[in-house]
């Protein structure tokens, strides 16, 4: 049997396709390309104003909000960045927690059902750059924020045990950035 030239083209621009969607999907995936372009090319106003917009239509605003805090510090704006991560850190501390539901719903689907769990080190270092914000603006509530870096880093490492009783946190050494700001502020 003898295949005509349409049925032998016929893989080809099957697999064509499939390679067009794959690529459109993959570029679209990543909203913070575009960001992170802008960012290194040095356009601030574009980065900070895509972030806006990312930061009011997902579900994962406090990331964006963390992202923003960085870019309005860039541009000078240390009251903006400050605003950016109190909201941040805000809702970072009301998504630490899962409940059955939010488990039974991965379950069912997968775990992107969880709403965004910050790790450790961003549940810190969001307290920390809220502290360095503060400090470029008037460097009233600097010192507090240096206390939230010590108290967060110490319910993180208490909230934690396994089965077996154990809590491998209690191992994770204090960044002692809190500590030496409010002692610089102090003296």
């Amino acid at each position: 049997m003898r295949l005509t030239a349409a049925s032998e083209r016929r893989p080809a621009l099957v697999l064509a396709i499939a390679l067009a969607l794959v690529t459109a999907t993959g570029c679209a995936s990543d909203p913070m390309l575009e960001v992170r372009a802008s960012y290194a090319r040095g356009d601030y106003a574009t980065a900070r104003e895509r972030l806006v917009e990312l930061q009011r239509s997902s579900a994962d605003d406090p990331v964006f909000a963390l992202e923003r805090g960085v870019v309005e510090l860039t541009v000078g704006d240390p009251e903006a960045a400050e605003q950016a991560l109190r909201f941040a850190r805000d809702r970072l501390d009301d998504l630490s927690n899962n409940d059955a539901a939010d488990w039974f719903a991965a379950m069912l689907t997968d775990d992107t059902a969880f709403e965004y769990q910050a790790a450790d080190y961003e549940q810190v270092l969001v307290r920390a750059m809220l502290a360095v914000s503060n400090l470029m603006r008037d460097g009233v509530d600097a010192a507090a924020y240096g206390q939230q870096v010590l108290e967060r880093q110490r319910e993180i490492m208490d909230a934690f045990e396994d089965q077996d009783g154990v809590n491998p946190k209690q191992n994770y050494k204090l960044v002692a950035f809190g500590s030496y700001l409010r002692g610089i502020i102090q003296s």
